[in-house]
């Protein structure tokens, strides 16, 4: 596998992943569009909470070539902090090379993450894929993660439906 290093320096790396964000959505688009509102408000999220928010910077060498969002929160069903892998993106020629395998052992073991908070008792991993992203779904399982049996739903509350009438690019 080629050199690749995992930390939480995304301050210093805010356009290159706003870059791999907008590929991100471009490639695999979720139930809704990505807008510089939004990754404004994400990367703000991760400064002022830093415990519970984190945007891991991938690179190779001196070159970022890829994210993830991590979120941790306690499960109550699961008796323990999960580390919710809420968005994983590798730039195309570095995917099918071992990197998010490598990145899901480090984040199982707390491990060779520069910045990444310690001792926070992570008891389990949790992600998902859109329905079309076959290849992600395929390491995934490869990887040991099993299909939850619950299914997520949303509910917007009066906030969001706020910022979403705004129209200030959210």
């Amino acid at each position: 596998m080629i050199n690749i290093t995992f930390s939480l320096e995304a301050d210093r790396y805010h356009s290159e992943i706003t870059t791999l964000m907008n590929h991100l959505y471009d490639e695999d688009p979720g139930d809704l569009p990505l807008t510089p509102g939004k990754i404004r408000l994400t990367f703000q999220e991760c400064l002022a909470h830093p415990d519970k928010t984190m945007m891991l910077v991938i690179k190779s060498g001196d070159e970022v070539v890829g994210y993830a969002l991590l979120i941790l929160f306690w499960s109550n069903e699961y008796g323990g902090n999960i580390l919710n892998i809420d968005e994983l993106y590798l730039a195309s020629p570095y995917r099918n090379l071992g990197i998010g395998s490598h990145l899901i052992s480090c984040l199982s073991s707390e491990s060779n993450i520069v910045g990444f908070p310690q001792n926070q008792n992570i008891i389990g991993l949790a992600l998902e894929t859109t329905p079309s992203n076959i290849n992600a779904e395929r390491l995934y399982k490869k990887l040991g993660f099993l299909p939850a049996a619950n299914h997520p739903y949303f509910k917007p509350t009066e906030i969001w439906a706020h910022l979403h009438t705004r129209r200030i690019g959210y």
